[in-house]
Formats: structure tokens, C-alpha cells, sequence
């Protein structure tokens, strides 16, 4: 999702960067390759509008189909003119799902997997946060493929607040030695 501008302005602007995928793209999405091969695809949505395409872009269709129940329900409708039409404001994803009395539900969790019942009873799950790391158990230093030696990977570590490392003893397979 991308917001800003012009869809074809924004469009125009990335594919300076990334080569435009064949095809007839939609006026507000496209299509573009990397230039190490990943297609990307980006939606362009309105700022008046940006919640409401939040919540659709990022729902699964189960989710998007129970919200919509609860919505219909509610007497409104999930799209700008019908939450236009309640005073609601799409630009927020808070405002989206407080109009269908929830609290948000965190992206990570619209997979249409009773999310919706747990938000409106209160129980929705905490997702991990960065502060919850405690600290990394996979790591590749200078000692085998990575960029970095095991001292400045362990200043970083503590600089994040990490409790542990692990002790790489990875070596290059090229220079095992076989029986």
C-alpha cells in the first residue's frame, strides 16, 4: 500500500527503480520487478481513504466476509460511501473497525480464524514485539558467510538489549574435511 500524490505520479516515479511488469495494470495498482527478480506490487490508496483500504488489502476474505456480516448487522456497509454515508471516517483503520464496534485487529491476525468474535469479546492475542526479543539464536559472522565478526555482532546484540547469543561454530563446508 502507498499513498501520495497521483497513482500514476507514484507509479511513474517508482518505476524509475524497478522495472514496470508487462500486462495492463489497474488505475491504482501495478506491478514492477526488482532488479534482483521479485515482483513487487504496489496499491495506491487516498489518504481520505487509507483505512478502510488497509483493512481490505490486508483482511483475508474470511476476515473481510465476517466483518462485513458484523457491519450489515450494524446497518452499514464496508465500502467509502457507505461509511461516508455514517460519518465515518475511512482514513483510519481504528475508525473502520470502532464502527463496527471492535478494536483494531493487528493485520498479523486478519486471516478469518474467530479473530473477530475474540476482538469483540476482548481476548485478542498480544503479538510479538521487538521488546519482547530476548535474543537471537541464529547468527552468521565473518567466521563463516557473514558480513560482520562475533565482536561487533554481540555490540549490536547488547545495543538491542539482548539477554543471549548463541556461539556460532558454523565453518564453510569447502573447508571440511571429509573421512
Amino acid at each position: 500500500m502507498i499513498s501520495g500524490g497521483r497513482p500514476r505520479d507514484v507509479f511513474e516515479r517508482f518505476g524509475q527503480f524497478a522495472k514496470p511488469e508487462p500486462g495492463i495494470g489497474e488505475r491504482n495498482r501495478r506491478s514492477f520487478r526488482l532488479a534482483a527478480g521479485q515482483v513487487v506490487t504496489l496499491q495506491w490508496g487516498a489518504t481520505k481513504t487509507w483505512g478502510l483500504e488497509l483493512v481490505t488489502a490486508t483482511g483475508a476474505p474470511a476476515h473481510l466476509k465476517e466483518l462485513e456480516t458484523r457491519a450489515r448487522q450494524k446497518r452499514i456497509t464496508l465500502s467509502v460511501k457507505g461509511l461516508a454515508s455514517r460519518q465515518v471516517d475511512a482514513s483510519s483503520e481504528l475508525s473502520v473497525y470502532q464502527a463496527v464496534g471492535l478494536p483494531v485487529i493487528e493485520p498479523e491476525l486478519r486471516e478469518g480464524r474467530a479473530e473477530i468474535r475474540a476482538a469483540a469479546q476482548g481476548c485478542l492475542p498480544s503479538l510479538v514485539r521487538l521488546a519482547d526479543l530476548k535474543g537471537d539464536l541464529h547468527m552468521h559472522t565473518t567466521a563463516s558467510d557473514g558480513g560482520n565478526t562475533m565482536l561487533e555482532m554481540t555490540e549490536a546484540a547488547r545495543g538491542l538489549g539482548y539477554q543471549y547469543l548463541p556461539s556460532p561454530t558454523t565453518r564453510n563446508r569447502s573447508n571440511s574435511r571429509t573421512a
